[in-house]
Order: structure tokens, then C-alpha cells, then sequence
């Protein structure tokens, strides 16, 4: 199947795209003549590929919407939102708290806080903020993700 066709991208951005997938160490490929063959084989040397590859797995083989895959990822592709969650492991706490174990500026943080709450990583009870127990797999799996990167 031709990526570019079925990405709905353009071939420079799909070339960017797969190279990404392949530092990710989730996919590999090989040349045949003229042709890059690409498939999903996770990098036993890069850490996570292999349980993040069988989580993207488990969203395809259940039909998953791209659009609802996309989100749950984008919840973790700022490094601010992972600052964010990084510091919500820690314990819950106040918008004014979280402020101060980020340093980042409260109009950044709230702005961050909605991304992660609108994809059911971030929680607010009341005033306070924790990590959410995502009902998605692929989210849970990225979340256990940072939490080993935490550790």
C-alpha cells in the first residue's frame, strides 16, 4: 500500500512521519529494488517501543478511530504536559502548587491542564488536581510510560 496515499499526507511529511516511527524503535524497513518496505516490529533495544507497539496494536485490532488515537497520544507529545503529569505523580494538588512544581506560568499550566483533562489524564476533584485513571488502553500504557520514566 502506498503510505503517502493512505496517510492522506504529503510524501516529505509522510518520510518525516515514518522516520520518527523508526527512532521510536516501532517500526522497521527494508529496501526492495525502487520500494521501502515498512513494518511494525518493535526495537528491543529502545525502551518502552515494545509495550507502546502492542498498545497501538490492541487500538487497531479494535477499530479504533485514527482521530481517537491521535488524541490520547497528543495528551503526552508537550513536554509541559508530561511536566505536568510527571508533577501530578508526585500527589494531587492545587492549581497554585502545581504552578510552583512546574514553574511554569499559570496561564500555561491551566492551558495544559485542559488538553490533559479533555483526554481523561488529569482529573479535577473540586479544587485539586490528580492523575485519572484513563479508561482508554493506549492513554494507560502512555501513562505507565511516564511513570516508569519518574521512577
Amino acid at each position: 500500500m502506498d503510505l503517502e496515499l493512505a496517510s492522506g499526507l504529503t510524501k516529505p511529511n509522510t518520510s518525516i512521519q515514518l522516520k520518527e516511527l523508526f527512532l521510536a524503535g516501532l517500526i522497521r524497513f527494508r529496501r526492495q529494488k525502487m520500494n521501502v518496505i515498512y513494518r511494525a516490529e518493535a526495537d528491543r533495544r529502545i525502551p518502552f517501543a515494545e509495550i507502546l507497539l502492542d498498545s497501538l496494536r490492541q487500538c487497531f485490532e479494535e477499530k479504533m478511530p485514527f482521530a481517537d488515537i491521535v488524541r490520547q497520544v497528543t495528551a503526552f507529545t508537550h513536554e509541559r504536559r508530561v511536566e505536568i503529569v510527571q508533577a501530578l505523580l508526585v500527589g494531587p494538588c492545587l492549581a497554585a502548587q502545581l504552578e510552583d512544581r512546574v514553574g511554569m506560568k499559570s496561564s500555561a499550566v491551566f492551558r495544559h491542564l485542559s488538553k490533559l483533562e479533555t483526554r481523561m489524564i488529569v482529573r479535577r476533584d473540586g479544587k485539586l488536581y490528580r492523575v485519572a485513571c484513563p479508561s482508554q488502553p493506549l492513554s494507560r500504557t502512555l501513562l505507565d510510560i511516564v511513570k516508569k520514566e519518574t521512577e
